[in-house]
């Protein structure tokens, strides 16, 4: 693979018409018009995972975090989902507290705000109010650095409180 999804995208499609747009990628410009086009063209089926379109500025997006930065990339997002006709959004369940990134792990800052899932129910109003046509998908998390007291609904505990 390479760092522009355009390209990928068009070596996957030979292979498969569905294809999830996520992090890890470069900032490309004209990107949704160049992925309206594939779609139309190779008639591609797009979902949209979290941290997709790639930010200008890297953010840690946590659904839990109720700033201007998160939904400001979230609205960012939604353009893309509304563009490319997909369904629903999915996206983190999210942090319990800021991380900071130190030899190449995310781990909780001991300084960092802590969020709680108030934060989350919040944010998926506002996405409700937002976004009435769209649906929203919290995906679990896996534990980071095999800690889940700093993630939201890595277990099914968890999941069911």
């Amino acid at each position: 693979m390479t760092e522009n999804i355009v390209e990928d995208i068009m070596e996957i499609s030979e292979i498969t018409g569905n294809i999830e747009l996520s992090g890890g990628s470069q900032q490309e410009p004209y990107l949704l018009g160049n992925l309206k086009k594939i779609k139309e063209e190779k008639d591609i089926s797009f979902l949209i995972h979290n941290y997709f379109p790639p930010p200008k500025n890297h953010i840690l997006l946590n659904i839990a975090n109720t700033d201007d930065v998160t939904r400001g990339f979230i609205k960012e997002t939604m353009e893309y989902v509304r563009g490319l006709e997909i369904d629903y959004y999915s996206i983190h369940s999210g942090y319990t507290r800021d991380l900071y990134f130190e030899n190449e792990l995310w781990s909780p800052d001991p300084m960092g705000k802590q969020y709680t899932l108030d934060g989350i129910y919040e944010n998926v109003e506002w996405f409700r109010k937002e976004f009435p046509e769209t649906k929203l998908a919290l995906e679990n998390m896996n534990p980071s650095n095999n800690n889940e007291e700093n993630i939201f609904f890595c277990h099914i505990d968890r999941i069911i409180d």
